[in-house]
């Protein structure tokens, strides 16, 4: 029971790690979601900081996969540690439901506390080496075209 609480999250850190290994690094895959690359590229090419940026991306990527990794080894731990029963008893049952409670504390909080000091490390690492704001690095959500918006509506059937 132990080694399938922890298989997901160690699954997810292994393709993080080979994704950065195979040069598409998913942290990166997912920061171009949310930031604008455009400008930040134009700003690192600008401060000639290209390929420090590179290097940061990469440690972030690890730290991603960190995470992961961290998540699997507590939810190792903490299934070793409460659920000792066999499946289908009640007593099973009752550990199943303590261990879900234990969770939130014990895996959760941790993992998030990474995952948060990740963030802050990807923006602090991108503002010190492009001179840009937070504002100015993230992506500016699209507006809809006016004639779409409050549009009458012409079918008067």
């Amino acid at each position: 029971f132990a080694v399938k609480e922890a298989a997901i999250p160690a699954a997810l850190a292994l393709a993080i790690l080979v994704s950065a290994w195979i040069g598409r690094p998913l942290a990166r895959i997912f920061l171009n979601q949310i930031l604008d690359r455009e400008r930040i590229d134009s700003a690192l090419a600008e401060h000639g900081t290209a390929q420090e940026y590179e290097q940061r991306t990469a440690i972030a990527t690890y730290l991603l996969a960190g995470a992961f990794v961290l998540s699997a080894i507590l939810n190792f731990v903490l299934a070793r540690i409460v659920v000792t029963s066999d499946p289908g008893t009640d007593a099973f049952n009752s550990e199943l439901g303590r261990m879900t409670a234990l969770s939130y504390p014990v895996i959760t909080i941790p993992v998030m506390i990474v995952l948060f000091g990740t963030i802050l490390y990807i923006f602090n690492t991108v503002g010190k080496l492009t001179g840009l704001e937070m504002e100015d690095i993230m992506k500016k959500k699209q507006k809809q075209k006016s004639s779409q918006q409050g549009a009458p509506d012409t079918d008067t059937a």
